[in-house]
């Protein structure tokens, strides 16, 4: 059995020279690599011996980036809470970055696949089959809270009844979201408590459903920038491969659809 990380990344696909797109921008006094603004003493170069230090942003509005020609904050959009990850509202005021462009893309798989599911694409059984057995059933039924009756949940759990059971029970697409958030969760607090795990492999979307059914999956998309040389106040998110900068520290170079 595949585990969500290895199922997503089997929906992936390399991003073609016909679905790149350059944004008009002089680079003088940006600086494209991340290893500017890192803090090397917490950086395990052999982990990171295949990470690029692009810097990488996902968005769900992709239209609205292409006319604004830049990023915003949460702050700026009016948002209290983001999509994904950032449950306490985490620095409102900046924009999120990862270095890892891998990292990018299970960015943006995951929230493609989140919007496809919270418009009725994907049935419960099929978001079942995305985590089970990923981690040896280490997440507990009271993480899991759910309209599963317990007995279904045991028996889900033993292998005594096919994954389609679950979607008698799980049939609206809100609770099909919820039903992923709760595994996702479980994933979560796995990752955090693994001496072998070094970043999140979830994105955590925390956002609810109302939310979350307003993106269009064609409007997801990855956005490469460049940093100011001398931003002002930033944040490194080691587990995450996360830097936070602020908005006008930002420039935009390219975005890709994969």
């Amino acid at each position: 059995m595949r585990t969500f990380l290895q199922w997503v990344e089997s929906k992936w696909s390399s991003f073609r020279p016909g679905r790149q797109r350059e944004f008009p921008f002089q680079h003088d006094g940006y600086n494209r690599k991340a290893t500017s603004y890192l803090d090397t003493d917490i950086i395990d170069p052999e982990y990171e011996e295949d990470t690029d230090f692009n810097l990488y942003h996902v968005t769900s509005n992709l239209a609205a980036v292409k006319v604004s020609g830049r990023l915003k904050s949460r702050r700026e959009l009016g948002i209290t809470g983001a999509l994904g990850g950032g449950g306490d509202n985490e620095a409102p005021g900046m924009v999120s970055t990862t270095y890892d462009y891998n990292r990018a893309r299970e960015i943006y798989s995951q929230m493609k696949l989140v919007a496809e599911m919270c418009r009725g694409q994907f049935k419960a059984s099929q978001v079942w089959d995305m985590f089970d057995d990923a981690w040896d059933n280490q997440f507990a039924r009271s993480e899991l809270k759910s309209n599963l009756p317990n007995n279904i949940y045991k028996k889900l759990y033993k292998g005594e009844i096919p994954p389609e059971t679950i979607d008698q029970y799980i049939k609206t697409p809100k609770e099909i979201y919820e039903f992923f958030q709760n595994l996702e969760d479980a994933q979560w607090k796995y990752d955090s408590e693994s001496d072998s795990i070094y970043h999140m492999t979830a994105v955590g979307f925390t956002a609810p459903f109302e939310d979350m059914i307003k993106i269009d999956p064609n409007q997801v998309a990855i956005i490469q920038v460049v940093a100011r040389k001398e931003p002002g106040r930033i944040q490194h998110v080691n587990l995450e491969k996360e830097v936070r900068f602020k908005p006008e520290d930002l420039r935009i170079v390219r975005y890709y659809q994969p």
